[in-house]
């Protein structure tokens, strides 16, 4: 049970980082839709690895419990190189998100002056408004 709960983990792992990389290299791309696209997928993901997660621990609890010896003992070879796959596969996702981060906040950075050249805000209290002297004129 255990092994086939770290399978399962390490699995949608490797999907995310295959989703996060695809997002990655579609950053510089025009169309944006498969990053939109991604984020119910990944959201759905990450629902899953944590209820596979949940089982991990409530596997390792019970078996744990049952005898009264160290984890280190107590786990097979197999279990053992699952659990350092997910645990390299939990890293290589970070890694990859973190670069991901830094893509979404340059291009944001980016789409935020750009509107702000075309469209000037003033600071009206806490709230940003379009500035009076713009000259494109807003109506609704």
């Amino acid at each position: 049970m255990l092994q086939a709960h770290l399978t399962k983990a390490i699995q949608v792992l490797q999907d995310l980082i295959s989703l996060t990389k695809q997002d990655i290299d579609s950053m510089g791309a025009t169309p944006k839709q498969n990053i939109f696209d991604h984020a119910d997928v990944k959201q759905r993901l990450l629902s899953k690895f944590d209820s596979l997660k949940s089982g991990i621990d409530l596997e390792v609890s019970r078996l744990l419990s049952a005898q009264n010896v160290e984890l280190k003992d107590l786990l097979g070879e197999q279990e053992k190189r699952l659990l350092q796959s997910l645990e390299d596969k939990m890293h290589s996702l970070k890694t990859l998100n973190k670069e991901y981060m830094k893509q979404v906040i340059s291009v944001g950075s980016f789409y935020f002056r750009l509107l702000d050249k075309v469209i000037p805000q003033e600071m009206n209290g806490y709230k940003r408004v379009a500035s009076k002297s713009s000259f494109l004129s807003i109506q609704a």
